[in-house]
């Protein structure tokens, strides 16, 4: 986490929709842990989501947690369902990470992936 905050990604819809569910599908990333020219067979790191948090919000500052949870992190879209509630902006907040090596401190700053967002409009 860079200064302290959680790593997020923030959707803005464009204007305020009924949403009810986001789907996320962790995507697994290697990357090297080390700079390129020492980068070894043992120096890898993937890091994906491990737990999450969905936040919404209408004016993009103020945010209210609507899901959190346990990312899958092989298999299909993780689908959060939640009560319908009005939003213009979606936060997804990545709280921890699993990966190979990901507890080295050389790749504590390494992003985690994602490899797709679906927010879920309510008709």
């Amino acid at each position: 986490t860079a200064g302290g905050k959680a790593p997020a990604i923030l959707i803005d819809l464009g204007e305020e929709k009924e949403i009810a569910a986001l789907g996320h599908l962790p995507t697994r990333v290697v990357r090297p842990a080390v700079n390129w020219e020492n980068w070894g067979p043992d120096d890898t790191a993937v890091t994906v989501p491990a737990h999450f948090a969905v936040s919404v919000s209408c004016d993009g500052e103020h945010f209210t947690e609507v899901a959190n949870g346990v990312c899958r992190v092989f298999g299909s879209e993780n689908i959060v369902r939640f009560a319908p509630v009005c939003a213009r902006y979606v936060r997804f907040d990545v709280l921890d990470t699993v990966g190979a090596n990901s507890h080295r401190e050389s790749v504590a700053d390494v992003p985690a992936s994602i490899g797709n967002l679906t927010v879920f409009v309510k008709k």
